[in-house]
């Protein structure tokens, strides 16, 4: 049995008991973080630890656990948990709620913290696709609080199926005739050869920022800014970036072939990089 941090203990995972009047459970409200290894090591781990504190904080949530704290636990439970994955790379995923409440609306208790371990290749996308280039497909929709990673995908779930059934990897939203993000992941677009990211009102990606750093340190500008619609299907080059992505080159959206289909010079760059 998988073993996991709740409150304070490292327990089995069917030791967990959720309270019903739990704010995540009873309401949705909560925050949360994934990370992943890489080669058995936490990879990101301060970024997405800081992250972590930036989303409670926006929801008001009085995140107690420290970051010394954080890197203890987690190492304690790849220890825990190396022999049920066979030494292969995993998710770690941080949960953060807004604790029991006395009236299904006030945080009157310590927040619930969830620290779980799963398997990486659950998530991550067929290798093929790095090669092909893969599909998204657009969703007029703006998170609520977008620059805090909540546990509300309720956008996310419920086109799930439109995704399957198109053949696509990724929904990605854009409002108000902009681009925003995608709902597991960041894009970028690229015209005539310079990289443009949208950069108001989506989430910092961790990766997203990674890639913008090492774009930089090879040389390359990455414009950050406002970006219409439009230019997501006029681009030469899309990719997403993303934990559980890395870097994933986009050669259709909706039904628009990107650029000439293939996998471009300057995303096979930024896979190279990352």
């Amino acid at each position: 049995m998988k073993k996991t941090y709740y409150n304070g203990k490292i327990i089995s995972e069917d030791e967990v008991k959720i309270n019903f009047n739990d704010l995540g459970f009873a309401r949705g409200y909560g925050v949360f973080d994934a990370m992943r290894t890489v080669e058995g090591h936490p990879f990101l781990l301060k970024a997405h630890f800081k992250r972590l504190q930036n989303s409670a904080k926006l929801l008001n949530i009085n995140l107690k656990l420290s970051l010394s704290e954080l890197v203890g636990i987690v190492n304690e439970l790849l220890v825990l948990n190396k022999n049920i994955f066979s030494n292969n790379d995993v998710t770690i995923r941080t949960t953060v709620t807004g604790g029991v409440s006395s009236n299904g609306l006030k945080m009157d208790d310590e927040p619930t913290v969830l620290i779980t371990i799963n398997d990486l290749s659950l998530v991550t996308p067929d290798k093929e696709l790095y090669k092909t280039g893969a599909k998204i497909i657009t969703i007029d929709f703006q998170r609520i609080m977008p620059e805090a990673k909540t546990t509300n995908y309720l956008t996310a779930i419920l086109h799930q199926k439109d995704k399957e059934e198109s053949g696509a990897t990724e929904i990605v939203y854009h409002h108000n005739d902009l681009l925003l993000e995608g709902a597991t992941s960041n894009i970028f677009i690229v015209k005539n050869g310079e990289f443009i990211t949208p950069d108001k009102n989506v989430l910092s990606g961790t990766t997203r920022n990674l890639v913008v750093k090492l774009l930089s340190e090879a040389g390359e500008v990455t414009e950050k800014r406002n970006v219409k619609i439009e230019e997501l299907f006029e681009a030469d080059e899309v990719f997403l970036t993303g934990t559980f992505k890395g870097v994933l080159p986009i050669t259709k959206v909706n039904d628009k072939m990107i650029g000439d289909g293939q996998v471009g010079e300057k995303t096979k760059l930024a896979m190279e990089l990352i």
